[in-house]
């Protein structure tokens, strides 16, 4: 019985590991409103756009960055492949710029199919979310690396 569970153990495990490298390997994509104009978008621009050092689109409209919940593996993910930052490296430099008043992190959504939806409903909003996720309504304006 014990080595019975030993193995169920193991291989929860296992599958917890899978399941969270999933999450870390996805693809992520940056989306806009299919009304938005805007075709792509650089690295910088996307790095620009979500530390708030830039408010408007390459075409002049406003750029309204979203976020996923803290914490959130999708979020981490995003910011250390795009931007290389760490979660601890982020939360710094947000706290930085909120208390000299230079600005506001982007707003959180709850999660990665509010981003879709709210993305799709707002031609200013950009967001992030897994390649998989994509929907009519969003296009993808850059794949992040």
């Amino acid at each position: 019985m014990k080595r019975d569970l030993k193995n169920v153990t193991a291989i929860l495990i296992g599958l917890g590991a899978l399941l969270v490298m999933g999450t870390v390997n996805a693809e992520m994509v940056v989306i806009v409103s299919d009304k938005n104009p805007t075709a792509s978008v650089s690295q910088a621009d996307v790095e620009k756009i979500f530390l708030g050092k830039m408010k408007l689109f390459p075409d002049g409209s406003s750029a309204i960055p979203l976020d996923l919940p803290e914490k959130s593996p999708e979020k981490n993910n995003f910011y250390e492949k795009a931007m290389s930052k760490t979660d601890s490296q982020l939360r710094a430099y947000w706290s930085r710029i909120i208390f000299t008043g230079a600005g506001a992190p982007p707003k959180a959504v709850e999660s990665s199919a509010d981003m879709v939806k709210l993305v799709a409903e707002n031609p200013n909003t950009i967001g992030y979310v897994d390649k998989s996720l994509v929907a009519p309504g969003v296009k993808v304006v850059w794949q992040v690396p």
